[in-house]
């Protein structure tokens, strides 16, 4: 009895090629161990990455709330302290930015993307970074940096008008 694709019912399947054995094959398919390509030694082997530990929401939240009053330069310990209050509770009382970060698996996202509490971005080389992350930490850079220029025009401006009001009270 002939042997049938099962996949085409009417076409008898080809018959098998004979195997060769050691024997009878001679020597020409048979290469030695110690003729083949060698492999990378277990030194060489690069040990598996650590694993990331995520951020929690609320690590996220302070972080940020640090970084832009940082930013926002305020004036006093009161100013700091109604921004970060309310920052971290949130405008809408249903919806505190940890819980809805926490919810969102945020922290899990960044280190997905190798951000989290045991790597940060510059602890290795920062083009190693994703693409997206470059762009939005140059951005960043960008903005603050505009926000620095906006600062120091607005104080010329202000050191400007109080000239020209000291010498306009000197003429008069």
């Amino acid at each position: 009895m002939e042997a049938t694709n099962p996949l085409e019912p009417n076409n008898p399947m080809p018959p098998s090629p004979p195997v060769e054995t050691e024997a009878s094959s001679g020597s020409e398919g048979f290469t030695p161990l110690e003729e083949t390509p060698s492999e990378t030694p277990f030194e060489e082997i690069p040990s598996s990455p650590e694993a990331i530990i995520p951020f929690t929401g609320e690590e996220i939240v302070n972080g940020t709330a640090m970084m832009l009053a940082l930013g926002l330069r305020f004036q006093t310990p009161e100013e700091v302290q109604a921004f970060t209050t309310t920052y971290r509770a949130g405008v809408v009382p249903m919806l505190p930015p940890a819980a809805v970060l926490d919810a969102l698996k945020v922290g899990e996202a960044l280190a997905e993307y190798g951000i989290g509490k045991n790597r940060m971005p510059g602890m290795g080389n920062l083009a190693d970074l994703p693409p997206w992350l470059r762009l939005v930490v140059g951005g960043l850079v960008l903005a603050m940096s505009a926000y620095g220029g906006i600062n120091a025009a607005k104080a010329a401006r202000v050191g400007m008008a109080d000239t020209a009001g000291d010498s306009a009270a000197a003429t008069n």
